[in-house]
């Protein structure tokens, strides 16, 4: 009878941590999910802030106020320097343009500019700088924009590149290509078809770190005329019109080509 007892109680125990088993593992469960619904609002908050940050930046720019976009190029200059204090030197003056230049974007239109420190300068930045271009190298050294920014800021973050002054582009390198035909499109088809060649070209110079847009040469309207009156499909070609190295610009040059040949050009 005793031992019937305790079997009986035995059994009671294994029931109950079986019991207890599952609860705990139901409390650890639901922690895991609220941990998963934590971090999920933790995401939406970020991306509503995120957001926010968009709109916000949206209606400035609809109102007027956008003064500077994120990646604008404040200052740029092609520095070779065989000494540490020439090299500081060099960092400071394109610092120092970068302000006067955020100053005068940060202006209200018409208004004198003013010559406050918008830049958040701090020694290690100059120190680090130095560093990248103190080897005798020459370098494209670009002082950018941080953020958008609206008139009226009192302070701006920046950031630097360096970059070897090196070439890029041999002239005659070919760039983008595209085909036209006046016959079957509209002006404003052949002049998009143009567009898109010289947005692919900016993009490769983008690309391979030149800063500054393109630039096509000047006989660009008479070329578009040409092309308006020439009656059968063609295929237009950007080309680099001259050597170009980092430091840009790049130059386009248009060609319009029939079986191999360039029958007109920019």
């Amino acid at each position: 009878m005793r031992d019937q007892k305790i079997a009986q109680l035995d059994q009671l125990i294994q029931k109950r941590n079986v019991e207890v088993a599952a609860r705990e593992q139901v409390i650890a469960k639901r922690e895991s999910r609220l941990k998963e619904l934590e971090a999920q609002q933790e995401q939406l908050e970020m991306e509503v802030a995120r957001l926010e940050k968009y709109y916000q930046s949206y209606r400035d720019l609809r109102l007027g106020k956008l003064a500077l976009v994120r990646g604008q190029v404040l200052s740029a200059g092609v520095v070779r320097v065989t000494q540490p204090a020439a090299a500081r030197q060099a960092v400071i003056q394109l610092l120092q343009e970068a302000n006067r230049n955020a100053n005068l974007q940060l202006s209200d239109p018409g208004a004198i500019p003013a010559n406050v420190e918008l830049l958040r300068v701090t020694q290690d930045r100059i120190d680090q700088l130095n560093k990248q271009i103190s080897d005798g190298q020459e370098y494209v050294v670009r002082i950018f924009s941080a953020g958008n920014y609206v008139r009226g800021e009192k302070q701006i973050e920046f950031f630097a590149d360096t970059a070897q002054n090196q070439l890029v582009f041999s002239r005659g390198v070919v760039l983008a290509t595209t085909t036209a035909d006046s016959k079957n499109m509209t002006s404003y088809q052949l002049r998009q078809r143009l567009d898109i060649l010289i947005s692919a070209s900016q993009f490769r110079a983008r690309n391979a770190g030149i800063v500054e847009n393109v630039q096509v040469e000047e006989t660009f309207l008479s070329f578009v005329d040409q092309l308006r009156q020439y009656n059968q499909p063609l295929e237009i070609k950007a080309i680099a019109a001259e050597d170009t190295y980092t430091a840009g610009p790049l130059k386009v040059k248009l060609v319009a080509i029939v079986n191999g040949k360039i029958i007109f050009s920019t």
